[in-house]
């Protein structure tokens, strides 16, 4: 199900990863970082938790093929 789903949850993760929806006028300090960079490394390890479970979950061994 979530497969099927990737192309539309790694565009939703692109748009919210880069900050051209935050206002030029936001200066949020949080972590002592611009609150946009906190968000960018948020919405990154997501993608990558999301690759990594793609990856664990519809890759095949070749081996377990040869023996079926």
């Amino acid at each position: 199900m979530i497969s099927r789903a990737a192309p539309l949850l790694y565009l939703v993760l692109l748009t919210l990863a880069v900050p051209w929806y935050w206002p030029e006028d936001n200066h949020a300090i949080w972590f002592g970082v611009p609150g946009w960079v906190v968000v960018a490394i948020v919405v990154s390890a997501l993608a990558s938790v999301l690759t990594a479970y793609l990856l664990s979950t519809q890759w095949t061994d070749g081996e377990s093929q040869a023996d079926e």
